[in-house]
């Protein structure tokens, strides 16, 4: 119900509109970069191709049909860490306010994540298709790579797969639109993103660590970010599948140079392991955490930043899960001794 007043308004749903608009442009061999838009499309070529469906289909069908599948997405992402419907419901209401800006603005972090999720969990030959495409849209999912080989099943029929998929992308590119453009606006993609990225990364509304960074001068970092992710989400991996997963996934929108509010909705999962931390233990850091969250992300709005002063350019939802995550961690690593020491005994 909470959601209602965005799914039944017409409020846009900008990011959707971007990718329509680009695959139009594709379609009709115009400019697809462009940066003289306040807001330009950023996704790769091959990304761009697969949204050619997207003009075919009527824009209402097409943001209806978003919608629903966000809903299915964001509620079957709960389910895999919700030990009941009212726990569950708990971990929604504490992250609604990312949520409600991922279906407003018809995002698709939830749809990539089931990608990944699809390719790691699933057997058909196909999966990599599912991979190719969640790392084609939100090419910050490489951080997610080392949990699919750490965790994936059949993890060389995967690489086939997914290099097929990637494989027959290209070649129906070229087929559609020629050699010499495949190149070319793959090159151009190539040049024109970092020059996208430093137009948004001082963005007041940008919640990641290269724009926190930025923020204060420092810019060195910039082409590092991912592969400091990388090597983080490898340390994680080798936790237990389900919670890498969620400690993945806070690594995921950390080191985003394009880290806005609703790839805040990927948080679902850790705020329900640690809920249900939280329930076994009464902890005082898991409850910490789980206030943290709560205040300044379901609390954030960005026109409260003219009232925090000198805090006015601190990214606060960041900071927020930073600490917040630090307290989770803690906790959960002392449970984990807690339990050995039991176990010992």
């Amino acid at each position: 119900m909470v959601v209602l007043p965005t799914l039944i308004q017409r409020t846009g749903r900008t990011d959707l509109g971007l990718l329509r608009e680009a695959a139009f442009r594709l379609r009709h061999h115009e400019v697809v970069y462009d940066l003289a838009q306040p807001n330009e499309h950023t996704k790769p070529p091959l990304a761009t191709l697969v949204a050619l469906i997207l003009t075919v289909v009527p824009q209402w069908f097409q943001e209806r049909g978003f919608d629903l599948l966000n809903i299915l997405a964001f509620l079957a992402w709960g389910r895999r860490y919700a030990l009941s419907r009212r726990h569950l419901l708990v971990g929604v209401l504490f992250t609604l306010n990312a949520w409600n800006a991922e279906i407003r603005l018809g995002q698709y972090n939830l749809f990539t994540l089931w990608g990944i999720l699809w390719a790691a969990e699933g057997t058909s030959p196909l999966r990599g298709g599912g991979l190719a495409l969640a790392l084609l849209f939100k090419p910050v999912n490489l951080v997610f790579l080392p949990w699919v080989a750490c965790h994936g099943e059949n993890r060389r029929q995967l690489l086939l797969s997914t290099a097929a998929a990637f494989a027959g992308l290209a070649l129906l590119y070229i087929g559609l639109f020629g050699t010499v453009v495949f190149w070319n606006d793959h090159l151009t993609w190539w040049r024109f993103i970092p020059t996208s990225v430093n137009k948004h990364l001082l963005r007041d509304d940008n919640y990641g660590l290269p724009s926190l960074f930025a923020q204060f001068g420092v810019n060195q970092l910039q082409n590092l970010w991912l592969f400091l992710g990388l090597g983080a989400a490898a340390l994680i991996a080798r936790r237990e599948k389900s919670e890498a997963l969620t400690w993945t996934a806070i690594v995921c929108i950390a080191v985003s140079p394009m880290a806005w509010l609703q790839n805040y909705s990927l948080l679902l999962g850790s705020n329900l392991l640690w809920l249900t931390q939280f329930l076994k233990t009464r902890s005082r850091k898991m409850v910490a955490a789980l206030l943290l969250i709560e205040v300044f992300h379901q609390g954030w709005n960005p026109t409260l930043k003219p009232y925090l002063g000198p805090f006015s350019d601190v990214r606060i939802p960041l900071l927020a899960l930073l600490v917040a995550s630090l307290f989770a961690a803690v906790d959960l690593h002392s449970a984990r001794h807690s339990d050995k020491r039991l176990a010992s005994d």
